[in-house]
């Protein structure tokens, strides 16, 4: 178009005025379709809500735990949580996601939330601490299990909230900051009532770190129960003054920290002490101890792996008149010479060896190969020997008979576990078995070998001599063998009948002190039993005619029921 008049510009003007009113006049409907469609839009969200609220109004009317009180709702949630293998944090999802009813209860109950774990997600874990604002915490940190979070960034969420912890579980590995530790302790806990602290570490050794003050020092009224495993804390007496419960396990303590600690809780009920280190400088043995210690209400007592001279100064420590549940576990070390000769005769020992006797039931001895031997005098209290020497095994049943008299009337149990019967030591520790006074049952694994010397030594007991009554087999009762094999089964059979010529013998001195053999079980007990072949049924029928006042099992079956 030619513009080069006033006309043709005017022209132009008016061409571009009308094409716009076209354009507007096409832009408006399109405009007011969209916003009709947002509108509707809105509506049906409006209605989806209505709708939705209605269901679960008409759940609530229809469904009887929608009607429950919320008290007793929360109660179900508490007692019905999914078990398995589900993290705290998976439990409460699912609760969560059944309804809305259920959702917001879950998230205004507090208690629900109360347990945080270092299994949980990050994200569970400030969802935690924000819902259970309200109410103690319980708190579980195991650093073989938390593998969603790291130890600082939990620490760091859960440390400063302990004032209203109620209990804490922690296991820590050698890899944590001592300082998110030190600063997660090192505050009062006023609402603490258990308290675990183990360090796990993965090569077993000690805590790297140094002694930690519990809760700045401060008291902490609550505490009843602390367990406290290879990790170094300052003894406090303020700290444990309100414990029911004490377990200190492979820490430093000296002589004068133990009894300054056991003073400083009157109220004890259970203690466990094992491995206890004497710090350096404090090795020397407080042989005084004036006067006791008053312990009413301690009723059960543990002592392990400690030294002759540790456990003597706790038995002269402690004074516990209802004390009732005793036990000592012993270890012999080699080389050493077994040194707790007249230990369990001191004065001061008196009301533990009378827990010892009144509850003991059996004794049962363990022999394994490379020595390895273990005594213990089972009961509501115990006390048990492990040593690696023939002449230690035989002080500890010395040890045994002079605590519950030379003719020790309890049954003894004489276990083989592992043993070669081949070993040279087998001719040493022989007349150390034929010492043991009141053997009335036997046992010997499959994983022991050539058992039928054994037996072959049993057979020959007293058989030249007329001297039965020191036959140390006269009360033998069980006799049990796991191993499944012809040959040994005809030894077993030869051992059954000198065993049943002895006990005539010894019944014509007119004698009653003995026992017949009541009880041979070949094999473990098993709920379906393999058949046994032809001959190795012959033998236990022989060996079934060789015992006519007892009976003869195969994997837990009477051989009488075997077709």
């Amino acid at each position: 178009m030619d513009l080069s008049t006033s006309d043709d510009i005017f022209e132009l003007f008016l061409k571009s005025v009308a094409q716009k009113r076209s354009e507007n006049r096409l832009r408006e409907p399109r405009d007011e379709l969209i916003g009709e469609i947002n509108a509707l839009k809105r509506l049906r969200r409006d209605l989806d809500g209505a709708i939705s609220q209605r269901w679960h109004q008409r759940n609530s009317e229809r469904s009887f735990i929608y009607r429950l009180p919320l008290e007793l709702l929360v109660r179900v949630f508490q007692l019905t949580l999914p078990q398995g293998n589900y993290t705290h944090d998976i439990k409460l999802q699912l609760l969560r996601s059944v309804s809305w009813l259920w959702r917001t209860t879950v998230d205004s109950t507090p208690s629900l939330w109360r347990l945080v774990s270092g299994v949980d997600h990050r994200q569970h874990l400030e969802r935690a601490i924000l819902h259970s604002e309200r109410v103690p915490l319980d708190v579980i940190w195991d650093f073989q299990d938390a593998n969603k979070l790291h130890p600082v960034d939990f620490f760091e969420k859960v440390g400063p909230e302990i004032i209203r912890w109620r209990s804490a579980t922690l296991r820590l590995g050698s890899h944590h900051a001592l300082s998110n530790i030190q600063e997660a302790l090192g505050k009062p806990a006023p609402l603490l009532e258990e308290l675990v602290i183990d360090f796990g570490d993965e090569n077993g050794g000690m805590s790297p770190w140094g002694p930690i003050q519990l809760f700045g020092g401060a008291s902490a009224p609550r505490l009843r129960a602390l367990w406290i495993r290879k990790f170094e804390v300052v003894p406090s007496a303020v700290v444990f003054a309100s414990l029911h419960v004490l377990h200190l396990h492979w820490i430093r303590l000296s002589y004068s920290q133990l009894r300054d600690l056991m003073k400083s809780c009157p109220l004890l009920e259970d203690l466990s002490l094992a491995g206890l280190m004497p710090l350096s400088g404090n090795n020397q043995f407080i042989t005084s101890v004036s006067p006791s210690i008053d312990l009413p209400n301690l009723r059960k007592v543990s002592i392990n792996h400690l030294d002759h001279k540790f456990t003597r100064f706790i038995f002269a420590l402690i004074n516990a008149p209802e004390l009732d549940d005793f036990n000592l576990a012993v270890d012999v070390p080699p080389r050493f010479g077994f040194r707790w000769h007249g230990v369990f005769t001191a004065p001061e020992l008196s009301q533990f060896v009378g827990a010892l006797k009144l509850g003991a039931w059996a004794i049962s001895v363990t022999i394994k190969t490379e020595r390895r031997y273990k005594v213990v005098c089972e009961g509501a209290s115990t006390l048990s020997f492990e040593m690696s020497s023939e002449q230690d095994l035989q002080a500890s049943i010395e040890i045994l008979k002079g605590i519950l008299g030379d003719s020790i009337s309890l049954p003894v149990y004489l276990n083989f576990d592992d043993y070669d019967f081949t070993e040279l030591t087998f001719h040493t520790l022989w007349p150390v078995i034929k010492g043991i006074p009141n053997i009335t049952s036997v046992l010997i694994t499959s994983s022991t070998s050539s058992p039928q010397l054994f037996m072959m030594q049993v057979a020959q007991t007293n058989q030249l001599a007329n001297d039965y009554a020191s036959d140390p087999w006269l009360r033998l009762r069980h006799f049990r063998i796991h191993a499944v094999d012809p040959n040994i089964l005809g030894y077993l059979i030869e051992m059954v009948r000198c065993r049943t010529r002895v006990l005539t013998a010894f019944a014509t001195t007119g004698s009653d002190d003995y026992q017949v053999i009541e009880e041979v079980h070949v094999g473990e007990k098993l709920p379906a039993p393999p058949a046994p072949s032809e001959a190795i049924f012959r033998r236990l029928y022989w060996l079934q005619h060789a015992m006519p006042y007892g009976t003869v099992y195969w994997y837990g079956i009477p051989v009488v029921e075997l077709s």
